[in-house]
């Protein structure tokens, strides 16, 4: 069996046990609903990123995307399960930069309010306020 096609088959499987139709999981995904139903008749298949956007909004493993009848949830060839744990690993990867870029969006913020803000006060008030007193200038 192809593997487009399974990757499909369990994907609208997966969709469909958590009660969501088409149009709204393509929605949370950021993608067309024409792209959703090409993925899941097995037409075309998903990036790395697309799989692990699709894990994290059904909060599944990824491995549950390949999984056939056949193997009963177990994947016994070696290809797959390199696909697999490259796959994982590229969550893991994916994960640590969000949380990487978001520590530099903190720091640039705090540094920019701490730096420029500080700088913006200390302009304003002497051009429009005369010492401590904010009295103002004419």
């Amino acid at each position: 069996m192809d593997i487009k096609r399974i990757f499909g088959e369990n994907l609208k499987l997966l969709r469909k046990k958590q009660s969501m139709t088409q149009e709204e999981f393509a929605e949370k995904l950021n993608i067309s609903t024409n792209h959703l139903a090409k993925l899941e008749t097995g037409i075309k298949f998903a990036s790395p990123e697309l799989i692990a956007r699709i894990a994290i909004t059904l909060s599944i493993p990824p491995s549950y995307l390949f999984y056939t009848s056949e193997s009963n949830y177990i994947d016994d060839s070696y290809s797959g399960c390199v696909m697999l744990l490259k796959l994982n690993s590229y969550i893991k990867r994916l994960y640590l930069q969000k949380i990487f870029d978001n520590m530099v969006i903190i720091f640039y913020n705090v540094f920019y309010i701490l730096f420029y803000g500080y700088k913006m006060f200390k302009i304003r008030r002497s051009k429009y306020f005369d010492g401590w007193n904010n009295n103002i200038k004419n």
